[in-house]
């Protein structure tokens, strides 16, 4: 996982979890024992259970005095001017639960971008995202979960997947080669974040002090050259081989998943986006519209979207932002 720079201090805040071996080795039990699982994904969660939510903002009115609501969680998936289809997934689910008189409650936010062209990136996405809200919602209904519980779960769900993509394109000749990004972001009662990547979609805090800070690390051939001091960052930004993924679900036998967790400030954001909007737009200007619209995650989703499609819409464009304090704490 890649480290926050120097300069933001998540001395305290910033965990990263390293792969736990025993866990990944465990995971083929956990595979072969989910028989209710087909591989075109009809045994996942219908609509009813898995839906992009719209939330109310009249909770605690009395916080409206100390800053703007920004309660809404803003989506946007778009085409872009060059594709002729939408290969990129999102799923968003509001998780609540009372066990032994202890009340829980997180928001679950999932991107994809689907990969393989023609070769049916959309169905390795739309696969990935539903197999990973499946497990999510099996299991963080425990009220005891704590990091380790967290990065378990996550590579377990990440290998699911994984599984799934790999097994439909075994049993789909048009699909050989397809696969996904995904990235994932859990967000507690205790606004506690919790991170998983693989791939090249990206999680970000934005943060109106220190700007876009980006959690995850590219799995691209380019970031390692940037890792290694061949090229700059900037130069990776119209690096001819950019594209070339070295982490991806349902394209590798195994998946290695990036795991980090903090805790977030009231005034934060948390930004899920694919590479569609980040070809295009930098950092500081996914901050600036972020922060500049009024505390309507909505409206600066569709304006971020509309600026990647202005400077040519390249590829398909997905970006999910939800308030940190999305979960009023009582």
């Amino acid at each position: 996982m890649n480290r926050v720079p120097e300069w933001y201090d998540f001395i305290k805040r910033f965990k990263v979890k390293e792969p736990n071996k025993a866990a990944i080795s465990n995971t083929n039990d956990t595979i072969q024992n989910n028989n209710n699982a087909t591989p075109d994904g009809n045994a996942l969660p219908s609509p009813s259970t898995i839906t992009a939510t719209k939330y109310e903002d009249d909770y605690y009115p009395h916080e409206k005095k100390q800053e703007p609501l920004r309660k809404g969680i803003g989506f946007a998936s778009d085409i872009g001017l060059a594709r002729s289809t939408d290969e990129d997934s999102i799923v968003i689910m509001d998780l609540m639960t009372s066990f032994e008189g202890k009340k829980r409650r997180k928001v679950i936010l999932i991107l994809a971008d689907g990969m393989g062209g023609h070769n049916k990136g959309e169905v390795a996405s739309k696969i990935g995202v539903r197999t990973l809200a499946t497990e999510l919602h099996r299991f963080l209904s425990d009220a005891d979960m704590n990091d380790e519980k967290y990065y378990d779960l996550f590579t377990r769900a990440f290998a699911v997947a994984n599984w799934h993509i790999l097994r439909y394109a075994d049993t789909h000749h048009e699909a050989e080669g397809m696969g996904t990004t995904i990235s994932l972001a859990v967000i507690d009662e205790n606004q506690q974040l919790y991170v998983g990547n693989v791939g090249d979609s990206r999680v970000y805090i934005i943060s109106r002090d220190k700007g876009a800070i980006q959690l995850t690390k590219d799995h691209t051939l380019v970031q390692e050259l940037v890792d290694k001091g061949e090229i700059t960052k900037e130069e990776a930004r119209s690096h001819p081989k950019k594209d070339v993924l070295n982490q991806a679900v349902g394209y590798f036998a195994d998946v290695k998943v990036d795991t980090c967790s903090l805790c977030l400030d009231d005034s934060d954001y948390v930004l899920l986006c694919c590479d569609g909007l980040i070809n295009h737009v930098s950092d500081d200007e996914i901050k600036q519209i972020v922060l500049n619209n009024n505390g309507n995650p909505q409206e600066a989703c569709d304006k971020l979207v509309a600026l990647a499609d202005k400077r040519g819409g390249k590829d398909n464009i997905s970006v999910i932002i939800a308030p940190a304090n999305i979960i009023m704490r009582p």
